[in-house]
């Protein structure tokens, strides 16, 4: 009976250090685990800001294209009423000068 439990106590004795050892490379797995999670989370949180900025920059870079487009549809649309305004004057010269 003591020898047994001479035996047990230093079994016993023996898997302290042991499950101090899996508790600690638990604990580490578990950190570094977290920190890698933490690691990516603050990445993809970065990498959308950037993403998001970027959409606001081709939003700015849309409107300004609209506007420009806007104005060279209102320079085109006056320069045809210009050559509209052209032909009729060099007409009604044609006509003046045929008629003298």
């Amino acid at each position: 009976q003591q020898a047994r439990q001479a035996a047990l106590d230093k079994i016993e004795a023996n898997l302290k250090p042991l499950e101090a050892q899996s508790r600690e490379a638990v604990e580490a797995a578990v950190g570094a685990v977290e920190k890698g999670v933490t690691d990516a989370i603050t990445g993809l949180s970065e990498a959308l800001s950037a993403a998001l900025e970027n959409i606001g920059a081709l939003e700015v870079v849309t409107k300004a294209a609209d506007a420009a487009q806007g104005q060279v549809a209102d320079a085109v649309a006056a320069a045809r009423s210009q050559v509209d305004k052209l032909k009729e004057a060099l007409r009604v010269a044609a006509e003046q000068t045929v008629e003298k």
